[in-house]
């Protein structure tokens, strides 16, 4: 029972990518005892094959890993903007004698929760 995969690396979606990577090659997955018994030259051009998959695989892991972290930096920022304007908004209301009308605890529990799991806090 023969498997054929399509295996496709391409470049991210999102934005451009500094990776080329448009490496594509049909690759059949083989049993174990189908592998035993193929020449060596063959096995090493199999390697050869699955290393290139995997390092372009892995440059383009990189690539959005990259991406992710900018965007993760990106939110943790406008959160503080966010956080800043309202506090600036808060003392503003305080000094003119106006009742508060903004909750701050979302706001905060929401900062805290963003750069815990960003690994700021």
């Amino acid at each position: 029972m023969e498997q054929e995969v399509l295996i496709q690396v391409t470049d991210s979606p999102y934005k451009p990518s500094p990776f080329k990577c448009p490496y594509t090659t049909k690759w059949r997955r083989r049993s174990t005892d189908e592998m035993s018994y193929l020449p060596l030259h063959t096995l090493k051009q199999l390697k050869k094959e699955l290393n290139i998959i995997v390092q372009e695989a892995s440059g383009e892991l990189v690539g959005l890993l990259q991406e992710r972290q900018t965007l993760q930096e990106e939110v943790d920022i406008r959160s503080i903007t966010i956080e800043q304007l309202l506090k600036f908004a808060e003392r503003r209301q305080l000094q003119l004698g106006e009742p508060l009308a903004i909750q701050m605890s979302v706001v905060r529990n929401h900062c805290q929760e963003a750069s815990s799991e960003s690994g700021l806090g």
